[in-house]
């Protein structure tokens, strides 16, 4: 419950200014308003995430299997693996806040930021369809 009811805080503490306990109160309020957008931006953020680890997590197991022939070799692409998980975990995380902070502006003023595409901050509010509800904003090209 809180990680839905604090899904616009961090824009509405940069953007109004507000209170942390209003800024709470303001973004419960507009993810009711649009729950169905939040939702499917948090989704497509995850999948991007997930994504990006993947080399990472590869590169880690792959790690755990040589350092036990070379610990050198081993402990240098546990190294790198982590340095990648951690490089995608910030990037994913920015990129998060990026997204957030476009719908939220989008949401609140009925505008596009900058950098992004008007065709698809508005279909990130388009009706869900009844096929695929959570996906439907990042359009079928994405998910066939």
């Amino acid at each position: 419950a809180w990680a839905v009811a604090s899904y616009f805080v961090v824009p509405l503490l940069v953007v109004e200014e507000l209170e942390p306990i209003e800024a709470v109160k303001r973004s419960a309020s507009l993810v009711r308003k649009s729950w169905g957008e939040s939702i499917g931006a948090e989704v497509g953020s995850f999948f991007f995430i997930l994504e990006a680890m993947i080399p990472g997590i590869l590169a880690l197991v792959l790690g755990l299997f040589v350092f036990g022939v070379s610990k050198t070799i081993g402990a240098i692409v546990l190294t790198g693996a982590t340095l990648w998980i951690v490089w995608a975990t910030l990037l994913g995380s920015a990129l998060d806040a990026m997204v957030r902070t476009a719908l939220y502006i989008y949401a609140v003023e009925g505008k596009v930021a900058d950098g992004f595409s008007s065709h698809l901050v508005s279909r990130a509010f388009a009706r869900p369809s009844p096929r695929r509800p959570l996906l439907s904003a990042f359009g079928d090209r994405w998910f066939r």
